[in-house]
């Protein structure tokens, strides 16, 4: 059993001596390094790296790690904790990469303009070697001999790390005691201005209740991106197929969400576009859930006449692990179109569509004569039940089995989608 274990035994051996690659990364710590030498990755890293290397620092530093070791290495430890979630933080928000990444030039940028370099910086005016000042005689009055010569000042090293702020702009040149100003305080994190964002980032320790939901687009997609004090973090990204009208419906702050959470669109169609044309309508990928539980997926399109509701539901499925789980090596991503609208070409009222997506094989739903169930009462976890408890007189279009449910294989990963499709 590894000393690091410590969440699963107790052990009375004294702690070892830190690995050398901690000792060197803390070096770096000290010496001002920034977000990338953190995590210790390329400034043209995209996100997957950057969690993977965040996953990799944190599990390092993480205060659970660090219980049985001396109080020194535990606030050293912290420190690369918090710098690393900082790091992350910042290098996977594009506005605040993009400001960062401006920050870091301007550190290392030597400027070309006379009026760059403070004046203490500047060196001495010698004399013209044409004429050179008069010696004093050496029976002169106070005469002390010839100062020493002068030596040239040593670079800085052009390898060592630039010297900066970590939450604000670089260093500026030191003013004299005359014009000098007290120092204008930091300027705020830049925030996620969507008008659908809510709620606000985590701070460490997190609080006890919390949750943050940024909004960004693309060309090809509005996406919103989920974390909580329940440890629910996955994004959902909607194509921009459709229209978003208003804000994303969300559990209240504090509301039990730890077996499923449940979020409502409404949405409108808008036209086509070549960017949009052959990608899927809904990409939900899941980072983490609570007690790291695997989870079904329910997605209910409801299409009338003046507007489109969206329901994407998130369950966790079987007990909680009783042991403690091995790091996450990737994420679980679906990736479906909402509307299967074809199959009912007049309706009156309404159109809708379930879709429900299983880990493990739905035996519930199909039963070992493989019939499809057409007439109610539909057993729960159907699509067809979901769809009869939300609207009444549903209609629904006959299937085949293998339309009915599906096995689909993704990312590495297999899972099975169950349909139905119903008009009022």
């Amino acid at each position: 059993m590894s000393y690091w274990d410590n969440r699963i035994c107790r052990t009375t051996t004294p702690p070892p001596t830190p690995p050398l690659e901690f000792r060197l990364f803390l070096h770096l710590i000290m010496a001002n390094a920034n977000h990338y030498q953190i995590l210790g990755i390329d400034i043209q890293a995209n996100d997957a790296v950057i969690k993977k290397a965040y996953r990799r620092v944190a599990l390092a530093n993480h205060p659970d790690k660090t219980l049985r070791l001396s109080t020194a290495e535990i606030e050293q430890r912290t420190k690369i904790f918090k710098l690393a979630t900082t790091a992350q933080e910042v290098l996977l928000d594009s506005a605040k990469r993009k400001s960062y990444n401006k920050t870091l030039a301007q550190a290392v940028r030597p400027s070309s303009a006379p009026t760059a370099r403070p004046p203490q910086a500047r060196a001495p005016a010698r004399p013209s070697p044409a004429r050179p000042p008069p010696a004093p005689a050496s029976d002169a009055p106070g005469f002390k001999g010839p100062p020493p010569p002068r030596t040239t000042p040593k670079r800085p090293d052009a390898f060592q790390p630039p010297k900066f702020h970590y939450f604000g702009n670089p260093k500026e040149p030191p003013q004299s005691r005359a014009t000098q100003t007290p120092p204008a305080p930091p300027p705020p994190p830049p925030q996620n201005t969507h008008p659908f964002t809510t709620g606000s980032p985590a701070t460490y320790p997190p609080p006890k209740l919390y949750f943050y939901t940024p909004v960004t687009e693309t060309p090809q997609r509005t996406t919103l991106t989920l974390s909580n004090n329940d440890k629910w973090s996955f994004s959902i990204g909607i194509s921009k197929k459709y229209e978003w009208v208003l804000g994303p419906k969300l559990p209240f702050l504090g509301e039990e969400t730890k077996d499923m959470f449940a979020i409502k669109f409404r949405l409108r169609r808008t036209t086509t576009s070549p960017t949009t044309v052959f990608i899927r309508d809904v990409v939900l990928t899941v980072e983490s859930t609570p007690d790291d539980r695997s989870i079904a997926v329910s997605s209910i399109f409801a299409e009338r006449k003046d507007g489109i509701d969206l329901w994407i539901t998130m369950a966790g499925i079987g007990a909680a692990p009783t042991t403690i789980p091995a790091p996450v090596k990737q994420s679980w991503m679906w990736a479906w179109d909402v509307g299967l609208g074809f199959l009912v070409p007049f309706y009156k009222t309404l159109r809708a569509t379930h879709l429900m997506f299983y880990p493990q094989y739905p035996v519930h739903a199909v039963g070992v004569d493989g019939v499809v169930p057409t007439k109610e009462p539909f057993p729960k976890g159907l699509p067809a039940a979901g769809l009869v408890e939300m609207f009444e007189g549903m209609v629904f279009v006959g299937m085949t089995r293998q339309f009915y449910c599906q096995e689909v294989k993704s990312e590495g990963k297999t899972f099975w989608q169950l349909a139905a499709v119903g008009h009022v």
